[in-house]
């Protein structure tokens, strides 16, 4: 009898644990968003120490980097005017964040600084900088230097893209080549020979000689339009608008996205940089942009509900529902996309780059040259100076702060969405 009553109070016991899991009040959505705040706080207190500030150093003391030989170990002191692409990157999300709203009070003497140090390294002639043949860092410095009223550098940052863009870098159908810079250090790999110190613009390769691997970098499309515009240079420069206006239309109408879960960061990028414009008051709301927001709809909602692994497609992801309609159509994937976001943050605050991101390239490649059933190689291993965490760090920390703003301060996420885009007075 006694084991019955015990057997029966065990049952009963379980049973209320259950119900009070069942019954027990989910998180609120406010609850979710200051959660959302402290962990972006976190991430950019953590990406101006780790990221901008060693990169201020590098760029800002006039390009001295010591390389490592990844085989010898042997060091090697080289400059100046030698840059490494992820200090050059790491400057720009800061300047990205503060135009977004992101800085506390002692970022803002900060700012001063790496302003200076961009507009010290750019050529005062062709108004490009050493890093300039990457491609996308161009325009976004440019369109960094106009917000902050510096528009004599802006505008030449402009005329030469739009060299750059004439020469085979913007097709005429609006296809961009995947350019790699021959003036800075990479941030991964064995660094063979250091580069010249400045130089001359590099002349972009055409597609036909771009990487077949690659896509092409159809993110740096509104990149372009996006400075064009700041100038109000549409009259000016047609043909390269015309161009950049036929790549959005194709990266938007590409019946891959019509059924795709999931996608590179590269043109989610692109898409939700195009919807972001168009809530800025940049762009009209037209009918590429509603084939774009079904797209990012569809794309978002698959992001939210995989196993959260790729912080940079999670974080554009959640940038691009917030910062268009679908927050107000299905918070729902907001919560889970920034709730999957904060799970993999580490302990230090970072979201670390992961270790695939740079593999697609290579994959084809390591199955010729190496045994199927062999590991491929972690491209993050070898590095010998710099890295590229920045990127994600800055990405996931962007768009969990503008996720609490929706959530917690509508009214904030749109102003900062409308002073992002306009140009300070100095």
């Amino acid at each position: 009898m006694l084991r019955r009553w015990a057997v029966a109070a065990e049952l009963g016991a379980a049973g209320l644990l259950a119900l009070w899991v069942l019954l027990a009040p989910i998180p609120s959505r406010r609850e979710l968003g200051r959660r959302a705040l402290a962990a972006s706080e976190e991430g950019w207190k953590r990406q101006v120490e780790r990221f901008t500030r060693p990169s201020l150093s590098g760029i800002g003391g006039g390009g001295w980097v010591e390389l490592r030989d990844a085989k010898t170990g042997k060091r090697q002191l080289f400059g100046p005017g030698m840059y490494v692409e992820c200090q050059a990157y790491d400057m720009l999300w800061f300047l990205h964040g503060m135009s977004a709203g992101m800085g506390r009070p002692e970022d803002y003497d900060l700012e001063k600084k790496v302003v200076a140090a961009v507009l010290k390294r750019q050529d005062p002639v062709t108004g490009h900088w050493p890093w300039s043949d990457d491609g996308c860092i161009h325009e976004q410095s440019g369109v960094e230097m106009t917000l902050r009223g510096e528009r004599e550098s802006g505008r030449r940052a402009l005329e030469w893209v739009m060299k750059y863009a004439m020469s085979g870098f913007v097709s005429p159908d609006g296809y961009i080549p995947e350019t790699e810079g021959r003036h800075i250090i990479k941030s991964w790999g064995e660094v063979q020979q250091a580069p010249a110190p400045g130089g001359a613009p590099v002349p972009p390769k055409s597609p036909k000689e771009d990487n077949p691997f690659f896509p092409g970098a159809p993110d740096e499309l509104p990149m372009i339009l996006r400075l064009v515009l700041l100038h109000k240079g549409e009259a000016e420069f047609p043909e390269v608008v015309r161009r950049l206006r036929a790549g959005l239309e194709r990266l938007f109408l590409d019946p891959a996205y019509e059924t795709a879960v999931s996608i590179d960061f590269i043109p989610l990028y692109g898409m939700t940089d195009y919807g972001a414009m168009v809530h800025e008051g940049i762009l009209p709301r037209d009918r590429l942009y509603d084939i774009g927001l079904a797209n990012l709809r569809r794309l978002a909602r698959g992001e939210s509900i995989r196993r959260p692994l790729d912080p940079l497609a999670l974080g554009i992801a959640l940038a691009a529902v917030c910062e268009t309609d679908i927050i107000d159509q299905e918070p729902e994937v907001a919560d889970r996309l920034a709730e999957s976001l904060m799970s993999i943050q580490d302990s230090g605050g970072e979201w670390p780059m992961p270790v695939f991101i740079f593999r697609r390239a290579w994959f084809l490649w390591q199955l010729l040259t190496t045994s199927f059933w062999e590991p491929h190689e972690d491209l993050r291993i070898g590095r010998t100076v710099g890295e590229v965490d920045g990127f994600p760090t800055y990405v996931a920390s962007r768009a969990l702060r503008e996720y609490a703003w929706a959530v917690l301060d509508r009214d904030r996420l749109n102003r900062c969405m409308r002073e992002r885009c306009a140009v300070r007075r100095r």
